[in-house]
């Protein structure tokens, strides 16, 4: 009886572990390192809507840093030819990788920042020098350009997603030692391997269900002032949802084989 209920136990420690830890262990792989930040935004180099709406906001930079007083219009339109050469030259998603690594160093690295931006400098560097050699002026090349995706400063939502790694190691161990636990105390290993099984395949797909509903309810809440945040938002919450669709996916599969293996073990046993 003890075995039993020691094992009922882990098995829904286990549970919680996997719930938790799912998310932030997406979080930690996807946007808390850099390198797996960059990975998960450079397919937005190929988004039309992206690339309009960066289009504009380059061309809006390249003007109001050069801050010339007269000819506004002519260097925008000067700008908005260089930035389509920029956007349709086969470097471009090298210099949007560029972007993302900046961009990153500022959301969480900048201890002042505590919002999620994006820093446009490096394409924005591709378009002043041949901008300023089509209107014969030297044009100032700033450090940073910096795009607000969310307006509002979340220092909490920052310092969770910085802290995401070591989280997400806790939660693992947490979670293999309490499936270890609950498969080596029960009275039938296959028995308690298939209600693991069928537990992980029910979490993962409840998670699912929730955040297909919440994390686009919750980060659409957040402001956006531009039509180039406001596009990355967008991107970012559709490209979050699906990758962490397969994620769970993935995990579904792994909980119904489990459940699988536990019920032929059953059988055989008989």
């Amino acid at each position: 009886m003890i075995r039993a209920f020691v094992a009922l136990l882990a098995g829904l420690v286990a549970l919680v572990a996997l719930a938790v830890t799912l998310p932030v262990a997406w979080v930690a792989v996807n946007v808390s390192d850099r390198d797996g930040y960059v990975a998960f935004t450079a397919p937005f180099a190929q988004d039309e809507e992206l690339r309009t709406a960066l289009r504009e906001g380059v061309a809006e930079t390249v003007v109001s840093e050069a801050n010339l007083g007269f000819g506004e219009q002519a260097l925008r339109d000067v700008a908005l030819v260089a930035i389509d050469r920029v956007l349709e030259d086969p470097g471009f998603p090298e210099a949007w990788e560029r972007t993302q690594e900046v961009s990153h160093d500022a959301t969480f690295a900048d201890a002042d920042q505590q919002r999620i931006v994006l820093d446009i400098a490096p394409v924005v560097e591709l378009v002043v020098a041949p901008v300023g050699d089509q209107v014969g002026a030297q044009l100032p090349t700033p450090d940073s350009v910096i795009v607000p995706v969310t307006t509002e400063a979340e220092p909490a939502t920052i310092a969770a997603v910085a802290g995401a790694p070591s989280r997400a190691l806790l939660g693992a161990a947490v979670l293999a030692g309490a499936s270890l636990l609950c498969w080596v105390v029960a009275r039938r290993t296959s028995t308690a391997l298939g209600l693991w099984g069928v537990g992980v395949a029910a979490v993962s797909g409840a998670l699912m269900l929730a955040t297909g509903r919440a994390v686009p309810a919750l980060l659409e809440a957040r402001p956006a002032d531009t039509e180039l945040a406001t596009t990355m938002r967008d991107l970012l919450v559709a490209r979050a949802t699906a990758s962490f669709d397969d994620w769970l996916l993935l995990a579904v599969a792994v909980g119904a084989a489990a459940a699988l293996v536990g019920l032929g073990a059953r059988v055989v046993a008989r």
